[in-house]
């Protein structure tokens, strides 16, 4: 494979957006933001002359700035597929129910304790995450528990900072999980779309039913719990955001996620071009009712729309992307590695197993992909430093080329990145 200096490609000088009658000027390469009149708003143009010595300033160290970064080689992160069956059927559901199209099964707890560690043992950073995912978790219940328990003590013995995540359908989840789960400090992501007519359009049991009944007692009880996220999935039928995002505010869940659906282009809840429109403007709605929420003191964690300047964008690290297949590797319920648990469908991206380690040249391929400038579409963006680059897995499912870009999903993640900034701005 052909490599190239990581020299980055610059994007534009600035970037101006304007939202709810606030305009704004961001500079991608120094991270600073700032607010303008409208009327140089209207007048600012990439092509006039500026005379201002903010925009001076800035120009100088957009001209004079030269990137070359190295890219991350290290694992950091292991997402462990503790069970490869579901308990739910949701519509939308991209791994087969749990199953990546094999046989149902749960990763026994030789495996899971392999990849313990193989994570630590191959680590060279003191911090490191385990991820327990699905299908669903707590079907596995015993080995997870098990697992944590044992990671502790292996983290210890090598002087390493371990934490845990678990994504669940919260329909398991009862007193004894959550206080051991909250006892040991792991970060939840709970998966449920918003209210029950929203939720029951396609999060379903095996027979049918809707789940919201099955479980929204259950999740009430983590509300107080600072380590978790409530996780969505919008479809071209359900992306009425604002709405599901207010009601779970309402009902006392600060921390919320709400993800568009990545389906083939063909199946009927796919997000078309056309209703990108749409989707943009839910979520000017939801920035607008976080911002009033937030004037009152009041705090509204939506995750896309999180971005930190106090340091300036994280340029060498936003350079790489996720890590998929460098610092983020998937562990099926076989011991097989994967670049990420998405991509574990797709055979040819097997990187590895736990017993013989990584196929280096594989790891190669992907530190080339991780590449923000690897994919053309990125290299001129105003939003590269603070997007990444987007998720390589989802482009190969969509067009079977990780390095293209779908283009209404850069169209959605500049929209957040503008509301993310505006809210930061305050």
């Amino acid at each position: 494979m052909e490599k190239r200096e990581n020299l980055s490609f610059k994007p534009p000088f600035f970037h101006k957006f304007s939202i709810l009658e606030k305009y704004f000027v961001f500079f991608p390469i120094s991270g600073s933001l700032i607010e303008v009149d409208k009327e140089t708003y209207l007048k600012l143009d990439e092509k006039d002359e500026i005379i201002d010595p903010f925009f001076i300033e800035e120009e100088e160290i957009w001209k004079k700035q030269e990137f070359k970064f190295d890219p991350p080689q290290n694992l950091k992160s292991l997402c462990l597929l503790i069970s490869q069956s579901c308990n739910f059927k949701c519509d939308y559901c991209f791994v087969n129910e749990g199953k990546y199209n094999e046989k149902e099964s749960l990763m026994e707890k030789d495996i899971a304790f392999k990849a313990v560690d193989f994570l630590i043992e191959n680590s060279k950073t003191k911090h490191v995450e385990i991820d327990f995912f699905g299908g669903e978790p707590l079907l596995n219940w015993k080995v997870v528990k098990e697992t944590i328990d044992y990671g502790y003590e292996k983290a210890k013995e090598y002087e390493k900072k371990l934490r845990f995540s678990l994504t669940t359908n919260g329909y398991l989840l009862d007193d004894e999980k959550i206080n051991f789960l909250i006892e040991n400090n792991v970060s939840l992501i709970i998966s449920l779309d918003g209210p029950k007519e929203v939720n029951d359009s396609h999060r379903k049991l095996k027979n049918g039913d809707g789940t919201y009944d099955l479980i929204f007692d259950n999740i009430k009880k983590l509300r107080d719990y600072e380590g978790y996220y409530i996780r969505g999935t919008f479809t071209n039928k359900t992306k009425e955001i604002f709405k599901s995002a207010k009601f779970l505010y309402e009902n006392g869940f600060h921390n919320i996620s709400l993800e568009p659906v990545i389906l083939e282009k063909g199946n009927p809840l796919f997000i078309n071009e056309i209703d990108i429109k749409k989707i943009k403007n839910e979520y000017e709605k939801l920035g607008k009712y976080i911002y009033e929420e937030k004037l009152k003191g009041n705090k509204l964690n939506f995750y896309h729309f999180n971005v930190d300047l106090s340091q300036g964008p994280c340029l060498g690290k936003m350079s790489f992307g996720c890590g998929a297949g460098v610092e983020y590797l998937a562990v099926d319920s076989k011991g097989d590695l994967y670049p990420c648990h998405f991509l574990k469908e797709f055979k040819e991206f097997k990187i590895g197993n736990l017993y013989n380690g990584i196929d280096l040249d594989k790891k190669d391929y992907f530190i080339e992909l991780n590449k923000i400038d690897s994919k053309e579409k990125c290299r001129s963006c105003w939003a590269k430093y603070l997007c990444g680059g987007g998720c390589i897995a989802h482009f190969y499912f969509l067009n079977k080329d990780p390095k293209i870009p779908r283009d209404e999903f850069c169209e959605l993640q500049k929209k957040r990145l503008e509301i993310a900034l505006f809210l930061n701005s305050l």
